[in-house]
C-alpha cells in the first residue's frame, strides 16, 4: 500500500473491521456452530505475505487446520467435540483461577482491576459513541471489547472514505494509533502468554493469540505509515 492517507484502500479497512470483530467474538463468546462458522468465513481463505511474521503465519495455519479438522467430523462427533471445547473455554476464561481478560489487571501493580484505568477506556468509548450493548458484568477494558472498539473505528474509517470525508478518516486513524499504542499493545502479549500457558489453549486459542499479536503489530505499523 502506498503511504499517505489520501491513498488508503476502503476494502482494506472493511477487512480490518471484520478481523477485529472476529477476534473479539472468539474471546467473548462461548464456542458454538455460529462462532466457528464466523471463524471459518474469515480465516479459511486468509493469506499472509511471505514476509509476514513466522509466529503469525504458524498461528493462522493452526487455526485453519483446526477448522478443517472440525469440519471433517460427523454431526455427532462435532457435538462431542464442541462439548469438550466448551469445557476448555470455561477453564480458560470463566473460573476464578482462569486467564484474566481485563487490561487493568495486567497493568496495575497489584494485578487487580483499576477503576481509573477502566474509566479511561470508558471515556474513550463514550467520546466515540461506542457501546457493546452487553448485558454481562465484564469490565469495559475486556480484551473482546477493546478489539471490538478497533473494529468499530475501522468501520467508521471505511464509511468516511466512501463519503470522501478524509479529515474524519485522519482523526479516526490517529485514534486507532493511540488506542493500540496506549492500550492493546501494552498488554496483548501478557494476555496471550497467560492463555498459552493453559493446556486447553493448544488446539485453538493459543494459535489465535499468536496470530493476534502479529496482526496488531502489523496493523499498528500500517496505520503509522498511512499517517506519515
Amino acid at each position: 500500500m502506498n503511504s499517505g492517507i489520501e491513498n488508503i484502500d476502503v476494502d482494506m479497512h472493511k477487512g480490518r473491521e471484520v478481523i477485529y470483530a472476529t477476534l473479539s467474538n472468539i474471546f467473548l463468546n462461548m464456542p458454538s456452530n455460529e462462532l466457528f462458522a464466523n471463524v471459518e468465513a474469515v480465516f479459511s481463505s486468509f493469506e499472509l505475505e511471505d514476509s509476514a511474521d513466522k509466529m503469525m503465519k504458524d498461528g493462522l495455519k493452526a487455526v485453519q487446520d483446526f477448522i478443517k479438522s472440525r469440519n471433517a467430523l460427523s454431526e455427532e462427533e462435532k457435538k462431542q467435540f464442541d462439548d469438550t471445547f466448551l469445557h476448555d473455554y470455561t477453564r480458560l476464561f470463566c473460573l476464578t483461577d482462569s486467564v484474566p481478560v481485563a487490561e487493568s489487571i495486567y497493568l496495575s501493580p497489584s494485578h487487580l482491576t483499576m477503576q481509573e484505568e477502566t474509566g479511561k477506556v470508558f471515556y474513550i468509548y463514550k467520546s466515540c459513541n461506542f457501546d457493546m450493548k452487553h448485558t454481562s458484568n465484564e469490565p469495559l477494558d475486556h480484551i473482546a471489547y477493546e478489539l471490538m472498539f478497533m473494529s468499530y473505528l475501522s468501520k467508521g474509517i471505511a464509511q468516511n472514505i466512501e463519503k470522501g470525508n478524509m479529515e474524519q478518516v485522519n482523526n479516526l486513524m490517529h485514534l486507532q494509533k493511540m488506542f493500540l499504542e496506549e492500550h492493546l499493545l501494552k498488554w496483548v502479549e501478557m494476555f496471550s502468554k497467560s492463555v498459552i500457558g493453559f493446556a486447553e489453549s493448544v488446539s485453538f486459542y493459543a494459535p489465535v493469540c499468536y496470530f493476534m499479536i502479529g496482526f496488531l503489530k502489523d496493523d499498528f505499523e500500517m496505520i503509522k505509515e498511512s499517517l506519515s
